[in-house]
């Protein structure tokens, strides 16, 4: 009788086992819209380009191994290509449409599992960075930051970024129009530091994909090629709360 109580207990926990790894989703980098990004309909961002007062939420998440209370914030690599179109000026950030990209506080982002950066104080961060992959690509730097330690979980969603794309001068209202919204766009989450309040403060670097690293503008699908991120300072935001 003690026998078949030993061999119950161990099948239920064996059972309860790979209930909890089953709940746990893979872990990597996620990209989508308006959402955590883990949907086929998030994919894809169509837009008829007929108005100037809509925005476009674009939402990347992470799944890490490795969990941490003392979470501080993240700089992510985002790619953003044309190829092999030349790249349009709807998508110039730094001149035709200067200020057109922001980020935006994370909340409840999306129906993620977890949001590292709630409960906190402060929060900040912004978008670093223009360059240039190529006659047909841009790279920016995501930087967001909260101002005490918070809570990442492992194998779980969590919140990573919110960038925020709005459509002024997609028609002509009296104050210019760039061209080229309608040009197919290939966004590529390429990279995600994870950083701590701790030392090292570097926590994590993840580059592999959980669900979907790319998110597509216009049906840019096919266009996708990734290019290797190097490696950036941290302390653009960090620097916020000394």
């Amino acid at each position: 009788m003690k026998r078949l109580f030993l061999f119950t207990c161990a099948l239920l926990a064996l059972a309860l086992g790979a209930s909890l790894a089953s709940a746990q989703e893979p872990s990597g980098i996620t990209l989508g819209w308006s959402s955590c990004g883990t949907t086929a309909t998030q994919a894809n961002r169509n837009f008829a380009c007929d108005d100037n007062s809509v925005v476009h939420n674009l939402v990347g998440s992470f799944v890490p191994t490795t969990g941490t209370t003392e979470f501080a914030g993240i700089s992510a690599f985002l790619d953003v290509s044309s190829a092999p179109a030349p790249y349009p000026a709807w998508w110039d950030f730094q001149q035709c449409r200067a200020g057109s990209n922001n980020m935006q506080a994370v909340a409840s982002l999306g129906f993620c599992t977890n949001n590292p950066y709630a409960n906190a104080g402060l929060q900040g961060g912004g978008v670093v960075g223009d360059s240039q992959t190529g006659p047909s690509g841009r790279r920016y730097q995501l930087d967001w930051s909260r101002s005490e330690p918070g809570t990442v979980v492992a194998g779980q969603r969590n919140s990573a970024f919110l960038l925020q794309i709005n459509s002024a001068k997609t028609i002509d209202e009296g104050f210019g129009v760039c061209a080229g919204c309608q040009t197919p766009m290939c966004l590529i989450f390429t990279r995600l530091e994870v950083y701590v309040f701790a030392t090292p403060s570097l926590h994590s670097v993840i580059e592999n994909e959980s669900v979907r690293q790319t998110a597509t503008f216009q049906d840019g699908t096919g266009i996708c090629t990734p290019v290797p991120a190097k490696n950036a300072t941290w302390g653009s935001v960090k620097a916020l709360y000394r």
